[in-house]
């Protein structure tokens, strides 16, 4: 049952987390291809790239960007859904309209950060719309079931994320 509540989250991914990560994709950890498979010497050539990134990618750097949006997690369908919801303060005079943005697969949240700033702030960036009356957007920008920050169905079919669903989501979260 859903308790209602929405609760602030933060990104807070352990040290010990992120250095058993980058341990895992070491390049002396990865196996030689296999000669002669086509697919042994892609997947090779995919950890040995991922090695390579990992080997200088400042996580803290990175989590703390993460933080500067407002994040929650609240319960939705018995899973724990975690979202972002941005939003300038109201302005008298300008309408404030919600939009739910979802991220596919492979995707998460993040995929949003570039345009984010531009829809809670359209008229900063120079757009109007066309309409007279000056609006913006407050956007909702939930973590699908099973992706990053969101607990992931027990079950197969458990939760599809079909539009009454979507609608439930915005009518919550917004």
């Amino acid at each position: 049952m859903d308790d209602g509540r929405i609760e602030v989250f933060k990104v807070d991914i352990p040290d010990e987390q992120v250095d058993n990560l980058k341990s895992l994709i070491r390049p002396d950890r990865l196996s030689h291809p296999l000669e002669d498979c086509e697919k042994s010497q892609t997947r090779h050539d995919l950890m040995r790239n991922l090695s390579k990134v990992m080997s200088s990618f400042d996580w803290k750097q990175h989590q703390h960007f993460l933080n500067t949006f407002k994040q929650y997690r609240t319960e939705i369908e018995g899973l724990q859904i975690h979202f972002l919801r941005v939003s300038l303060p109201k302005e008298k005079g300008k309408d404030t309209i919600p939009i739910l943005l979802l991220h596919g697969f492979p995707g998460s949240y993040w995929d949003f950060y570039k345009v984010i700033p531009i829809l809670t702030n359209p008229v900063r960036f120079g757009f109007d719309f066309g309409v007279k009356r000056p609006f913006q957007f407050e956007v909702i920008v939930p973590s699908l079931p099973g992706f990053l920050f969101s607990s992931k169905p027990s079950k197969k079919g458990k939760m599809k994320l079909s539009v009454l669903n979507s609608l439930i989501v915005l009518d919550k979260l917004s």
